[in-house]
Parts: structure tokens; C-alpha cells; sequence
């Protein structure tokens, strides 16, 4: 039986017999010095069967003697690998074995072939604060969460791919896959539904970066600025100002201010001073004139 990790049981049964692996296009075996139930097991995760249960192995070449290369020893497994080249070991070809160590392992008879889960999909829409029209996506603008991983049949925890998506704000609820894949192949996706919080206050186009100053006579002036315009991503606001252009001031120092307020309570402010001065009038020295 050959897996796609190129790894197969000789002598055997179905679920059982010596290990062989493909490395640089040679067949060898796998030496059994300091070999664990650890080490089983990570090899019967990559034939496809079950690793949680019923994993044992067999040493003296229990199972015959290979021929050959001897690829593998003092190989050292957590369990949490998916193929045996991750686990620790004298490296390729490194060893002082002989095929009356290669090592055999039985696994379990029943195969996983259902798909994986993902575990910790959220149920609930998310939201994700939105202080710009577009945002590039990743898992983390949604913590805390708790982590979300894919998980096979037979137990082994799988990575989750989130592909980087860029969205724009806008009022529906949106959906972004994540997708887990065992080593068959096999996947499973996890939807996520998103609403994007509008946290974007309107914005004010002209409003005066300093101050208005007229100059008037009798009670005051009349005042006139460049028509304050309000922008806001939700094209729905509230506008309150204190002031209109076109209005007396009377003379002295006014402050003006426009508030605008989006839906989602977002406010931003315009401030700036109307300052009207009185026209002083030229006074004739009438006698300087008379002797002039």
C-alpha cells in the first residue's frame, strides 16, 4: 500500500507490515532503534488509517527483512507531525542497522475517509470596524476568538487557510470562506459572515482653516464664506450648524460651528472664528484747510 507520501507496508496486511519509504526515487526501510508507538503513528497517519487508535509496531523484522537502503534511524516523532520527514532523526541514509532491525507497524484497520471538520467556526455574525472605506481581511481583526482549526477522522489538527481578501463597507452582511484540508485531500470550509461597523465620521469639505474677517459700519456686517458641503460614506447625517453664510454679525469675534453626524453616531466638527471690525471714518481738519 502506497500513500502520497510515499510510504508503504511490505509482507503484510492491509494495515500492517514493514515500513518502506520512497526517498530519491529508492525504496529503503526504517531502522527500529529507540522506534515509538509516537513514531507508528505519524506513519499510519500518512498510509490514511486512524492514528488515535489501536497503533502498535514491531521491531527485529518481524514482519522480514527489506533489501536495500536503510533510510531512517533513531527516528523521533511527537505525534503531531504529518509525515515522518518532520520528526527528528541521524538524518537520510545515516545509521548503523542492519535489515534484521527493520521495523513494522500495525495500524488500525478501520481508514478515515470522511472529510475534516473545522472547529470553533463561528455561528454568529462578526463584526469588524471600519475606519476606512476598504480593508484587507485577516483572522485577527476578529479577536478574541477562540483559535479556529480543522481537525481530521482520525484526530490529526489541521492548519486553516484564509485567503487575504480585501471588502468594502457597505450596510450587508458579507461572507468569507476558510478552508482545512487533510492529507487526502479531503476539505472542509468554514463561512464566516461579516458586517462591516461604519466607524468613518463624515467628513467637511471648506471649512475655513482660519478666521473670516469683514469689516463693517453702523451695527455690523453681513458675512459670507464658501458654502460648507458634508461627506459621509453612508449618505445618511444630520447637519446642526450655529451660523449661515449671508448672516448680520454684529460687530466682535463670533465662533461658528457645524456638527455632522452619521447614522452609526459617528460625529465630526468645523470650527472657525467670524470676525467683524467697524470701518473707521476719516475726519477732515476743516481749519487746515481754510488756511490752506
Amino acid at each position: 500500500m502506497v500513500s502520497s507520501f510515499s510510504v508503504r507496508l511490505v509482507d503484510g496486511t492491509v494495515n500492517s507490515g514493514r515500513v518502506e519509504i520512497l526517498y530519491n526515487n529508492t525504496w529503503g526501510t526504517i531502522c527500529d532503534d529507540l522506534f515509538t508507538v509516537q513514531n507508528a503513528g505519524v506513519l499510519c497517519k500518512m498510509l490514511g488509517f486512524n492514528q488515535s487508535t489501536g497503533v502498535s509496531f514491531r521491531i527485529d523484522a518481524f514482519f522480514g527483512e527489506g533489501s536495500g537502503m536503510i533510510w531512517l534511524d533513531n527516528v523521533n516523532c511527537t505525534g503531531f507531525e504529518t509525515s515522518i520527514s518532520q520528526c527528528r532523526s541521524n538524518g537520510w541514509g545515516v545509521h548503523n542497522c542492519k535489515h534484521s532491525e527493520d521495523v513494522g507497524i500495525i495500524c488500525s484497520p478501520e481508514i478515515c475517509n470522511e472529510p475534516p471538520t473545522v472547529i470553533n467556526c463561528p455561528q454568529k455574525v462578526l463584526e469588524i470596524n471600519f475606519t476606512e472605506s476598504k480593508k484587507i481581511v485577516s483572522l485577527s481583526l476578529f479577536a478574541p476568538l477562540p483559535t479556529i482549526y480543522g481537525q481530521s477522522c482520525d484526530g490529526l489538527n489541521l492548519t486553516i487557510s484564509f485567503p487575504v481578501k480585501e471588502i468594502e463597507w457597505n450596510r450587508n452582511i458579507q461572507q468569507l470562506e476558510l478552508t482545512t484540508k487533510d492529507l487526502s485531500g479531503r476539505s472542509q470550509k468554514c463561512v464566516i459572515r461579516v458586517r462591516t461597523k461604519d466607524m468613518m465620521p463624515p467628513i467637511f469639505e471648506n471649512c475655513p482653516t482660519s478666521d473670516i474677517v469683514q469689516h463693517g459700519t453702523n451695527e455690523g456686517a453681513t458675512v459670507f464664506w464658501t458654502p460648507i458641503i458634508v461627506h459621509d460614506n453612508s449618505g445618511n447625517f444630520t447637519l446642526a450648524k450655529s451660523r449661515s453664510p449671508g448672516q448680520m454679525f454684529p460687530f466682535g469675534i463670533h465662533s461658528v460651528q457645524y456638527n455632522a453626524t452619521d447614522g452609526s453616531g459617528n460625529t465630526n466638527y468645523c470650527y472657525f472664528n467670524v470676525i467683524v471690525k467697524k470701518i473707521k471714518k476719516c475726519t477732515v481738519n476743516y481749519l487746515f484747510l481754510m488756511q490752506h
